[in-house]
């Protein structure tokens, strides 16, 4: 839900500050895991086009850390080698290790889970927060090993009184659960679009900055 205007609206966040400087990409799958996105990453990131990338980010284990009876779980030890391959693959393409930010899962919030599938007639999944704060951990252990940004979103959630009115439905973002992640994010991400796009880091020229007689001067040649 990262361009869901009523929730969850990170990605959206981010594409509005980086336009015409950078488009921000989303490939969310509902409910995937590790194991899942770990199959479908070579058809998702392929090679040609790895020299368009100023960042790419990772944001899973919140599925991974269902209780072992959900279909959605993946093993502590697995998520670990699912990350850590999806982390070389990048690699393996042409992606740099200085381009790949790891997000830790986010804090869960058993109640208001329970209370939001009561409304629908859902079944709850089996969650915990304790539990999803191992693959937090693990989540920044792979990082390290890999020499790649970490993000630890759960720790820093944590540190906030109002963390549980970050999440609409106990395991999904609110707007304001959005706008944290997004003011947590976008320095890591500044910094690397506009190592990637220079000083200029804009795409093509104000209105203003454009010669209405010889429009071409100012447009053509624009990289």
């Amino acid at each position: 839900m990262s361009f869901d205007p009523n929730e969850g609206c990170w990605g959206a966040l981010l594409a509005n500050h980086f336009q015409r400087k950078a488009d921000v990409i989303p490939r969310g799958y509902s409910g995937y895991n590790t194991t899942f996105c770990k199959i479908i990453l070579p058809k998702v990131m392929k090679e040609f086009n790895v020299c368009d990338i100023a960042a790419f980010v990772l944001f899973l284990g919140a599925n991974d850390a269902s209780k072992a009876t959900s279909q959605q779980h993946v093993s502590l030890d697995d998520y670990r080698k699912n990350l850590s391959e999806m982390i070389n693959y990048l690699k393996s393409i042409g992606v740099d290790s200085s381009k790949i930010i790891l997000i830790t899962p986010p804090m869960y919030y058993h109640q208001k889970l329970v209370d939001c599938c009561a409304k629908k007639g859902e079944p709850c999944p089996e969650r915990e927060n304790e539990l999803t704060r191992l693959y937090a951990n693990t989540c920044m252990e792979v990082a390290n090993a890999c020499d790649v940004q970490i993000l630890h979103l759960f720790e820093e959630m944590e540190k906030q009184q109002d963390w549980m009115d970050m999440l609409n439905d106990g395991l999904h973002f609110s707007k304001t659960g959005a706008k944290f992640l997004f003011d947590l994010l976008l320095p890591h991400l500044e910094e690397r679009v506009h190592k990637f796009r220079g000083s200029t880091c804009q795409c093509f020229p104000l209105w203003r900055e454009v010669d209405p007689e010889k429009p071409e001067k100012s447009l053509v040649n624009d990289d």
